[in-house]
C-alpha cells in the first residue's frame, strides 16, 4: 500500500495508477515527524511531496542519514539516496528506510512518473560495509561471487568502503560474503563503526578506556554516542600537551624527549597506562599530526600512531592518513575503533 504526505499550502491535483491507503495534507511542518513515523510503521511505500530542500533535511533527520555531497549533481542529498530525474531536471530522491521505500518529490505532477522507479527500489539489496581492505582486493573477492548477484556498486567514504549488491537471494549472498570477507565486513546493517563496537562490548561485558592526543576527544565522543555506553566506557583522557602526558598518564618525560610525542613508544605507553589507571579490559590511544601545521621531514601531516592494550599485550599501529584536519582525525578514530572490533572478535581480547 502507498501513503501520500503533502507538505503544501494548497491541495494539488495528481494522478497515480495504484491503490492509496492514506493521504495527509500538512501545513504545519512541525507535525511531519510524528505523522511520518506512524505512516512508516504501516505502509510499504511512502511519497512525500513538498519543497526539496525541506524534504532533504526532514529525511536526513528522520532516517538518520547525513546530507552527503553528490558530485555528479553538485548538490546535497541524504546518504544513499537514488536521485530522480525527469529528463534533465532533478525532481526528487528516494531511498529505503527500515526496508520501506520512501520517495520525496517536488511537485504532485511527477507522481505518475515515479512508479518507474519503484521496481528498482523494491529489488533485494544487500549492503556490506567494509574497513581495512583496499578497493582492489574487494574487486578481486567480488569476482569469486559473480554467480550470487546481478549487479553491484562501490562507494568510498571516510567510514570505509560500502558495497551494495542486487540479488535474488540476499541471505545466501550475505553468507558467502561473510565467509569470504570475514572481519573486513563490519556490518550488513545501517550501523556506524561505533555502534558495532559498542554493541560488541555490551554483549561481551567488556570495558574500554581511551587516551587521546591528536584526536582531541573525538574517539571518546564516538564511543559514547551509542546508547548504553556507560556500561563499557570507563573514561577518556585528552593528553594534548607533553606536560599532560607526563602528569595524567605517567609517561616519563625522558621517553617523550627521546622518541618524540608522536611515536610508537609513546602510543604504547599511553595505551598501557590508561588501562592500568582505569582497570579496563581494553584501552586505545592516539598520537599524531593532524595538520595543517606541525609536520617535519621525518613526520608528515597525517602520521598517527594508534595503540591498543589488553591483558594479552600492547602494540601500536603506524598509520598515514590523507585529507583535511577533520578528515584525518575521523580516520584515526575509525581505525582505532576497527582495531578494537577486530581484537574483540579474535577472542574477546587483544
Amino acid at each position: 500500500m502507498i501513503s501520500l504526505i503533502f507538505i503544501t499550502e494548497e491541495i494539488p491535483l495528481f494522478e497515480l495508477n495504484t491503490e492509496i491507503s492514506e493521504i495527509h495534507f500538512i501545513k504545519d511542518e512541525s507535525r511531519i515527524f510524528s505523522i511520518f513515523e506512524n505512516v512508516l510503521s504501516s505502509n510499504e511505500k511512502i511519497f512525500l511531496i513538498g519543497k526539496l530542500e525541506l524534504l532533504k533535511k526532514l529525511i536526513s533527520r528522520l532516517a538518520k542519514k547525513p546530507l552527503t555531497f553528490y558530485e555528479e549533481y553538485n548538490l546535497l542529498f541524504p546518504k544513499e539516496s537514488i536521485i530522480l530525474k525527469d529528463k534533465d531536471k532533478i525532481i526528487g530522491f528516494a531511498l529505503n528506510i527500515n526496508k520501506k521505500i520512501v520517495v520525496s518529490i517536488s511537485e504532485a505532477k511527477y507522481l505518475s512518473k515515479i512508479e518507474n522507479y519503484l521496481e528498482n527500489l523494491s529489488q533485494n539489496i544487500v549492503k556490506a560495509r567494509t574497513y581495512g581492505i583496499s578497493e582492489n582486493k574487494i574487486e578481486e573477492k567480488i569476482k569469486k561471487l559473480k554467480n550470487y548477484f546481478q549487479d553491484y556498486k562501490i562507494l568510498k567514504t571516510l567510514e570505509g568502503i560500502d558495497i551494495s549488491f542486487k540479488t535474488e537471494n540476499p541471505e545466501n549472498l550475505k553468507e558467502k560474503l561473510a565467509e569470504l570477507f570475514r572481519e573486513d565486513i563490519y556490518t550488513f546493517a545501517e550501523e556506524t563503526m561505533e555502534e558495532v563496537v559498542g554493541n560488541l562490548l555490551i554483549s561481551k561485558n567488556l570495558t574500554v578506556s581511551v587516551a587521546e592526543s591528536c584526536t582531541g576527544g573525538l574517539l571518546s565522543n564516538r564511543l559514547t554516542n551509542v546508547p548504553g555506553s556507560s556500561s563499557y566506557f570507563n573514561r577518556g583522557i585528552i593528553s594534548y600537551m607533553e606536560k599532560a602526558k607526563v602528569e595524567e598518564l605517567n609517561i616519563p618525560f625522558e621517553i617523550i624527549k627521546k622518541y618524540d610525542a608522536v611515536s610508537r613508544e609513546v602510543a604504547i605507553l599511553m595505551a598501557e597506562n590508561i588501562r592500568k589507571i582505569s582497570k579496563t579490559h581494553f584501552s586505545l590511544s592516539t598520537t599524531g599530526i593532524a595538520g595543517p601545521t606541525g609536520e617535519t621531514k621525518e613526520k608528515p601531516i597525517g602520521l598517527v600512531y594508534i595503540g591498543i592494550s589488553s591483558n594479552k599485550g600492547t602494540f601500536a599501529k603506524k598509520c598515514l592518513f590523507f585529507g583535511t584536519r577533520k578528515e584525518i582525525k575521523f580516520k584515526a578514530t575509525q581505525t582505532a575503533l576497527d582495531m578494537l572490533r577486530r581484537a574483540i572478535l579474535k577472542n574477546g581480547e587483544n
